[in-house]
């Protein structure tokens, strides 16, 4: 809806990022072609406020395989009662092309986020953020 949001003290060298509550983007490394993936983990943002869900499919990125249904499907969901974020790998495709480790960050509605270690991207998991050890940057504003 119609919201005001004055930002007084961001940085000039920094530029303010505004996402739905439950947003969840996920973020590759930055890369010449498609060949080059994953080059490195997946980042995946997690923006809490409100449940939210978002479905990542990769393919080899080259060829027309993802027309015969060669595709894997990551299903990333957030329940922002729990603050957990749960993931479900689908799809039959698996090369070098696809992501097999990630990391996420929690940006809570109040400005303070929390990182992730590096995690393993099995078929299935889950990752809990505790209510401690916020990093307090404020550069990410989350719109309900």
């Amino acid at each position: 809806g119609p919201t005001t949001v004055t930002l007084n003290s961001l940085p000039l060298d920094e530029v303010p990022l505004y996402a739905r509550a439950g947003a969840i983007v996920p973020l590759g490394p930055v890369v010449q072609s498609t060949a080059q993936l994953p080059e490195g983990p997946l980042e995946v943002q997690v923006y809490g406020g409100a449940d939210g869900q978002f479905v990542l499919t990769e393919d080899d990125g080259e060829s027309l395989g993802y027309k015969r249904g060669e595709l894997r499907h990551t299903t990333f969901e957030w329940n922002d009662t729990t603050a957990t974020l749960t993931w479900n790998v689908t799809g039959n495709f698996s090369d070098s092309h696809i992501f097999v480790e990630f990391e996420a960050t929690l940006f809570r509605p109040n400005g303070d986020r929390q990182k992730t270690l590096l995690t393993k991207l099995g078929r299935t998991g889950a990752l809990h953020f505790g209510f401690y050890g916020f990093f307090g940057q404020r550069n990410a504003v989350v719109m309900g």
